[in-house]
């Protein structure tokens, strides 16, 4: 066990303290945490719990990998479409024949900026619930 997880137990217990000194420490003994699995005095405060499991998740969130920058996809299905309307164009005015694909990557570049702003207002969604979560633990201090 690392020294990082009796902190993670103490951050989510409502006999925390803190010393400038030492850091977290337990309000009983004044010390570091010095337990192996399970603290016995251990108390939870649901709202540091909730706190901390909302920062996970939008840590999680932002943490996904992005290709090119383009993390919600939008850019992409432009990408698509652009290259769907230049191919289109092309085939037409220089072979005076219209391929089959431009249309194809026309639908699957929309189905992307679809999904790219569904993914958007979710990840708002998350940010607004989470400041909202905080916020109300502020005021009920």
């Amino acid at each position: 066990m690392t020294t990082s997880e009796p902190l993670e137990w103490c951050e989510k217990c409502t006999l925390r303290a803190f010393s400038r000194d030492k850091g977290i420490v337990c309000s009983l003994t004044n010390n570091k945490p010095n337990f192996v699995d399970t603290c016995p005095d251990f108390s939870e405060d649901e709202r540091a719990a909730k706190r901390i499991e909302l920062e996970k998740t939008t840590k999680a969130e932002a943490d996904k990998p992005s290709v090119l920058g383009m993390n919600s996809g939008i850019g992409g299905g432009i990408v698509l479409i652009a290259l769907s309307i230049a191919w289109f164009v092309f085939g037409l005015f220089s072979m005076n024949r219209i391929f089959f694909y431009p249309p194809v990557l026309l639908v699957i570049g929309i189905i992307a900026i679809v999904r790219g702003a569904n993914k958007q207002t979710h990840k708002k969604q998350l940010r607004k619930k989470q400041s909202q979560t905080l916020d109300g633990d502020l005021l009920d201090d």
